[in-house]
């Protein structure tokens, strides 16, 4: 078997997994008697080790491990292949798009980490070609991107909260509350100034009246951008043909969406424009969808400040202890 790994700090947050636990999953998914000609890690992702496998009889196959519980793991991200499993079925509108799960594992009787099989969707990730598209090709898939995230939008529940694995509520506010309070305490956790995250929460609370003013808790992907998108270039166009990682899904708002935070600090305003055409019009503005936007804001900041300090980019702590600072500035002029 060729087994090509990463090279990591041994303090790494990522850490691989050993030749022989890979074959013994391989065994346990596939029989005894499979056989392995390959295993590669993709340098994809920050947090799970992510593998492609060519096994003999089998088309290509795509191995993911979850961390060890026993490293730093933050709120958001514990027992993400769990949740995955369970978002597969939410998104049936998007099916085709989405990476077959062939098995999946969270019995650590092999390894203690979760683990998952998938099948290999052909295609490129768009945010590695994003610099050759033509102007044509650019265009059309930033319209297919924001007609994607209003489909998967698109499908309701009757409770707010993560997909699984997670406390359900029935208020949007209540939602907020828990998420916010956890993210503080990861701050603390982590040893990262708590001070404006503390008074974002303080103020959220004291404005449960405009959360609320969202009822209807809507399908979230968690982690959509263009790292989590392959396309395929045809004579016909570009088509975006998968979606990868939905293992951060959740019930709420759909502007409090990763995808929504990231669109408003990396896309350019002309590319802002076709999203929105593609997702069916920008949603209108009034005092309270700006309140709920900055907190929403102020939400994300707080998670990147624990991740940054676990991965020790000191840089990225501050950046965004800055912006979670202005973000409470803000909302006091408000």
């Amino acid at each position: 078997m060729e087994y090509t790994t990463i090279q990591r700090d041994p303090l790494a947050f990522q850490q691989p997994v050993a030749a022989q636990y890979i074959q013994a999953m391989c065994q346990r998914a596939f029989g005894p008697g499979v056989l392995i000609r390959s295993v590669r890690e993709l340098g994809s992702g920050q947090f799970n080790n992510t593998y492609l496998l060519d096994l003999a009889e089998h088309t290509p196959i795509v191995l993911r491990v979850a961390p060890s519980p026993e490293r730093a793991v933050l709120w958001h991200e514990r027992f993400l292949m769990r949740r995955e499993l369970a978002i597969q079925p939410l998104l049936a509108p998007i099916a085709p798009l989405l990476p077959t799960i062939l098995m999946s594992d969270c019995s650590h009787q092999i390894l203690a980490r979760d683990y998952l099989f998938q099948r290999w969707i052909p295609g490129t990730l768009w945010w590695d070609i994003a610099a050759e598209l033509t102007v044509e090709e650019h265009d059309e898939l930033w319209c297919q991107f924001g007609k994607l995230v209003h489909t998967i939008a698109s499908v309701q529940a009757e409770s707010f909260g993560l997909v699984q694995c997670g406390p359900r509520y029935p208020l949007w506010s209540l939602t907020l509350f828990d998420w916010l309070a956890r993210t503080f305490a990861d701050a603390e956790y982590m040893g990262v100034e708590t001070t404006a995250l503390r008074r974002l929460l303080e103020f959220a609370r004291d404005h449960c009246a405009v959360l609320d003013e969202i009822t209807r808790p809507r399908l979230l992907h968690g982690d959509l951008w263009l790292f989590n998108l392959l396309i395929q270039r045809t004579w016909e166009g570009p088509r975006i043909v998968g979606v990868l990682d939905a293992d951060r899904g959740s019930w709420g708002d759909p502007l409090a969406d990763w995808t929504f935070f990231l669109l408003e600090r990396r896309a350019a305003p002309q590319e802002q424009a076709l999203f929105w055409n593609g997702y069916g019009g920008r949603p209108e503005a009034d005092p309270g969808s700006r309140l709920r936007s900055l907190v929403y804001q102020g939400l994300h900041h707080g998670k990147i400040l624990s991740v940054a300090r676990r991965d020790g980019n000191e840089r990225a702590v501050n950046k965004a202890s800055r912006a979670l600072t202005e973000v409470v500035k803000t909302l006091q002029r408000l």
